[in-house]
């Protein structure tokens, strides 16, 4: 009797080992992509709790939602798509909030906000909030509070496809009947505004509504950055007629359109490839800030420096004084204005700031510089005393 009874508690066990219960392993996600496509779980359609694993029934997945299907490798920095209380039975805040007790949940290439607003056509609405923290979840907009998110490789379900006539979020063209570029118009002779090439005409590729050079011609080596280095400009700030070098994303903006033979103005183009890296060093870059870049703005024309503040703010810096740098000066004043990207307001970006940052570098030339024009001077001197003598 007791070799039965113990054949049927191993039995039990070794089910419920099966079933994923006596081991703790949650079952695989029910995402039609598989797992990769798995954000998080839900305890039921509305009022409901959050698990970061597979826990509860209702499975959120990207390609639920997103068209491409995400694809791992692609992830962004800041993707912080809510804040949980724990990693199960878990209460929710919007990404934006910092609650100590709380912990980010983070996904593939997703930004995401909170607002109490509809969501913008280049996002998905993902679940709705109670509240803003220490919040219950529902599908759909049941809750005032709507979670919307955008990808950076693709777009919600629906929300449009590449041939619509329209240049959607994520697309450099559309190949309609008449095709129409991102900032180069119908793309006839625009190569040579595009990259380093002599002429020819951009086309759009019909699949993924990206730019096309196959029918450009001539050209450097192909290289942007190397075609057209160096990057230099000369402006009030800048005590040196020669030029000086690029050392922040406001720097591109000066620079001399028709530089060195580019075919087009070269200030947006210069500004996006960033080949100097001049976001990394910009002197209005603060503390905290990541993922910093360079981008233009094409309403302004202007080489605007970007970056995040808290994982999901994204901030823009508008020049409002540049500062002067006299021969004898190091330093300069300039006063500057952070402002969060999407209303152009100071929001947590800081607003208007007045720092004092350094002069720029100026560019030396090859050899006679400052100390080498003293040094020729010394020797030239020393070797008239020496045949003096002789």
């Amino acid at each position: 009797m007791r070799g039965v009874l113990v054949g049927v508690i191993l039995a039990l066990i070794f089910a419920l080992f099966n079933m994923g219960i006596a081991s703790g392993v949650p079952p695989p996600s029910t995402c039609s992509g598989g797992d990769s496509q798995f954000i998080f779980s839900i305890s039921s359609n509305e009022n409901a709790h959050v698990a970061e694993d597979t826990t509860y029934p209702l499975h959120i997945c990207f390609d639920d939602y997103f068209a491409p299907a995400f694809a791992p490798g692609n992830e962004e920095p800041n993707n912080i798509v809510l804040r949980l209380s724990d990693v199960t039975n878990a209460h929710v805040e919007g990404p934006a909030e910092n609650t100590p007790s709380y912990s980010d949940l983070n996904f593939g290439d997703l930004t995401c906000r909170l607002t109490a607003s509809a969501c913008s056509s280049d996002e998905a609405l993902i679940v709705s909030l109670a509240d803003n923290t220490n919040s219950h979840v529902s599908l759909g907009a049941t809750y005032p509070f709507k979670l919307c998110c955008s990808s950076a490789n693709s777009l919600p379900i629906g929300s449009s496809e590449c041939g619509d006539g329209e240049i959607d979020v994520g697309e450099d063209c559309d190949p309609s009947a008449d095709p129409i570029f991102r900032d180069y118009g119908d793309g006839i002779d625009q190569c040579s505004n595009y990259g380093p090439f002599d002429g020819g005409d951009l086309v759009c590729n019909p699949q993924t509504c990206e730019i096309d050079t196959s029918q450009c011609t001539g050209g450097g080596t192909g290289d942007f950055c190397a075609d057209y280095d160096p990057f230099i400009y000369t402006d009030n700030d800048c005590n040196d007629p020669a030029g000086c070098i690029v050392d922040s994303c406001n720097d591109y903006t000066k620079m001399d359109p028709n530089h060195q033979g580019y075919d087009g103005d070269i200030r947006m183009q210069a500004c996006e490839f960033d080949c100097v890296g001049a976001a990394q060093t910009d002197p209005s870059l603060p503390n905290g800030a990541t993922n910093p870049s360079c981008e233009w703005d094409s309403q302004s024309q202007n080489c605007e420096l970007s970056y995040y503040l808290g994982g999901n703010i994204q901030c823009v810096v508008e020049y409002l004084d540049e500062g002067v740098c006299n021969p004898t000066d190091t330093s300069r004043i300039i006063i500057i204005n952070s402002v969060e990207i999407d209303t152009r307001e100071p929001g947590a970006c800081g607003g208007e700031e007045t720092k004092s940052v350094l002069c720029p570098k100026v560019i030396q030339l090859d050899f006679f510089n400052y100390f080498n024009f003293i040094f020729s001077a010394l020797v030239i001197t020393l070797v008239y005393i020496f045949l003096k003598k002789r």
